[in-house]
């Protein structure tokens, strides 16, 4: 290869910045038209010319390029440069940083010798030789320098030097805090379904299409159906008629007006299952989140207190509610009058205990002791001391008890038998 009549091709195009055909480089220079298009393939394949075609002619360019030494030190990258011995021929300030060597430590030497361990793997060997062949490689690798774990993208290119020979070169970009950043959103995504399921009620988050894309274990349980059947349904088709209920109403509603709201309503499924629900509805990106709460045991305890309330006010006996300290909580009329006593605060925050006799203080006691481990309902006979004097009760006491079947508070039920005592 005639290095002088590159030379003089690359300053004949220099000085014509319009560019040059092959046919009038070879008359400028006196060499045939064969020699001049070899020599320009060199000039192309190193990037030191540029050609266009304008129809069937062809013009050459000088290239206007900055030198690959100056770049490569301005880039944030970390670059290594291979002859295609895979040895290094130039590195940059990055790189000499990164492994901590001067310049003189890496030049000349054989990759697989450069300090470490990664570049002497058998895929290394069979990237570069791809990179060689003319095919380009990205590849994720991890390396440790020290006590330090670092992340790069690698992109390993094939080269083309000024003389025509090839080569490769390496560009490492720094991942590190990136991968760092992803392993900590695929922990938070796990905390957040961790605590999703986690979570007693039954959660939905429904897209704009009505596609159910989440559901938690709880959710499941409360439709009958495995969560993982429920994921990619569109909840129109669930076999519980959904669309017939307040609570599709109200969806559709938070769709449009992206507002959250909260419905409840009594629900009959498909198998004929039913209770009662509440129904949260929250407009997120994806769609609408929805959290279920089966209020089924409320509203029988609001039944159950509401008929409580009504037996108390409508009831000659007295009625006494405590807490399981047997504080009291509530009474009703009859115990005001049994008790001469004008409000309902002049007990409420007593111990039953108090209006007992203190001689029956004992056995009241032992009763609330065996009911506590048996449970069922005593019928008791206490006297007590009222504002009228010394009546005597017949207590029937009971034990309520919340929905874990914890004790929680106690109900007395006192009849005056004090005229049929002192008959006896």
């Amino acid at each position: 290869m005639n290095q002088e009549q590159i030379s003089k091709i690359a300053s004949l195009l220099k000085n014509n910045a319009r560019g040059m055909t092959v046919t009038q480089i070879s008359k400028e220079i006196n060499l045939n038209r064969n020699s001049v298009a070899k020599y320009l393939e060199v000039l192309l394949i190193s990037g030191h010319v540029e050609m266009k075609s304008y129809g069937p002619a062809k013009v050459f360019f000088i290239s206007q390029r900055v030198p690959m030494s100056a770049l490569i030190d301005f880039s944030s990258d970390y670059i290594l440069i291979l002859d295609r011995d895979f040895k290094v021929i130039k590195a940059n300030d990055n790189f000499q940083k990164l492994v901590r060597l001067e310049v003189d430590a890496l030049i000349g030497q054989k990759i697989e010798f450069v300090p470490l361990s990664e570049f002497s793997t058998q895929k290394m060997k069979a990237d570069l030789k791809d990179a060689l062949n003319g095919k380009s490689v990205t590849t994720e690798m991890e390396f440790s320098i020290g006590a330090i774990k670092y992340t790069f993208n690698t992109k390993i290119i094939p080269t083309t030097f000024e003389d025509g020979l090839p080569g490769v070169t390496m560009i490492f970009e720094d991942i590190t805090a990136r991968k760092m950043m992803e392993a900590e959103l695929r922990k938070s995504e796990q905390r957040y379904r961790r605590l999703i399921e986690s979570i007693t009620d039954g959660v939905y988050v429904v897209n704009h299409d009505l596609m159910l894309v989440l559901v938690n274990d709880a959710g499941g349980c409360l439709l009958g159906i495995p969560k993982e059947k429920l994921l990619g349904t569109k909840v129109t088709d669930l076999p519980s008629h959904i669309k017939e209920t307040p609570f599709f109403k109200a969806f559709n509603q938070v769709m449009k007006t992206r507002k959250p709201d909260t419905v409840t309503s009594e629900h009959t499924y498909s198998d004929g299952r039913k209770g009662w629900y509440e129904v949260r509805l929250y407009p997120v990106p994806e769609g609408i989140l929805a959290i279920v709460v089966d209020i089924t045991k409320r509203k029988v305890a609001e039944a159950e207190l509401m008929r409580l309330s009504n037996a108390m006010r409508m009831s000659t006996d007295s009625i006494v509610i405590t807490d399981i300290d047997t504080r009291i909580l509530d009474v009703n009329e009859a115990t005001l009058e049994m008790y001469g006593a004008r409000e309902k605060d002049e007990l409420i925050g007593k111990y039953a205990f108090e209006l007992l006799d203190p001689e029956a203080q004992s056995s009241a006691s032992g009763a609330l002791t065996e009911l506590m481990k048996k449970g069922s309902k005593k019928i008791l006979k206490f006297k007590v001391q009222t504002l009228g004097g010394t009546k005597f009760l017949e207590v029937s006491l009971g034990l309520m008890k919340d929905d874990n079947d914890k004790p929680m508070g106690l109900v007395a039920i006192s009849r005056d038998v004090t005229a049929s005592n002192k008959t006896k």
